[in-house]
């Protein structure tokens, strides 16, 4: 259940003098006929003081309560929202004018950075899509474009999708353009037989793939397939490409005991 409740704001003479006539009437006999009583300044500020610890210490009370209501009861969005607004207000019922600006203002920031960060994660979250989105298409156009077709055009994007990426283009002068490149960090085979990292464009890294031994398994037809695909190993017949498939190990150490084969 959401309480209700009013204080009285104790920030500026008329307040002080409200408060100090109200506490003066208290004084007397009861009656409505009575004449208040001469208060000097020193017991007009006593008065008030004890007025407004007595305030204080409500206010301090009922904060507590529904702190307590808020960490027990299962309240909906709307509740919370009430809760939370009553809890700011009686907090804030014992703040000067200007601290209470302060926190109406740092209330205000809070909101703006929440607001902000949603923003932002919506944001991101799209780019992400976009980005994904984009080397993905890269990679399957490449696989299906190439003249050694993969056994499944899922394979070369799930063997290059964690080296793919997004480069912004420039111009002639070096200024960024906004567009967008897909590229892939791959580990090419140089003339020395060094392997180096390089960033190709992802048609020309599967066409690289579909030419190399390491990568021979995926595609359909390749070099490595020897005689009509196949080899006679200990007078035992041996389909190349379906043992690349199957035994990549047992294949490599073939192909490496017969290099012939890869002619």
């Amino acid at each position: 259940m959401i309480i209700k409740s009013s204080f009285t704001y104790f920030d500026n003479e008329g307040d002080a003098a409200a408060a100090a006539a109200a506490a003066a009437k208290k004084t007397g006999d009861g009656s409505e006929g009575n004449e208040p009583k001469t208060f000097t300044s020193e017991q007009v500020e006593k008065l008030l003081k004890e007025e407004k610890t007595k305030s204080q210490v409500e206010r301090t009370n009922m904060v507590q309560q529904l702190e307590e209501i808020q960490q027990t009861s299962t309240l909906n969005e709307q509740q919370r929202k009430e809760l939370e607004d009553q809890v700011t207000a009686l907090r804030e019922a014992s703040m000067t004018t200007e601290e209470r600006a302060k926190s109406a203002l740092a209330r205000k920031e809070q909101e703006y950075s929440g607001k902000l960060v949603t923003t932002e994660n919506e944001r991101d979250g799209w780019k992400d899509k976009y980005t994904q989105t984009r080397i993905n298409n890269a990679l399957l156009s490449a696989a299906n474009s190439n003249e050694l077709k993969p056994f499944h055009s899922d394979d070369i994007v799930n063997a290059l999708g964690n080296n793919t990426f997004l480069k912004e283009l420039v111009d002639d002068l070096g200024k960024k353009t906004g567009e967008f490149t897909v590229l892939v960090k791959f580990d090419d085979i140089d003339k020395d037989g060094k392997t180096t990292v390089v960033e190709m464009d992802p048609g020309q890294v599967v066409s690289k793939m579909s030419k190399m031994t390491r990568w021979s398994h995926l595609f359909q037809s390749s070099k490595i397939s020897g005689s009509g695909g196949s080899a006679s190993t200990t007078g035992e017949e041996v389909d190349l490409i379906k043992l690349a498939q199957t035994d990549t190990k047992k294949f490599l150490e073939l192909a490496s005991k017969n290099p012939e084969l890869l002619n």
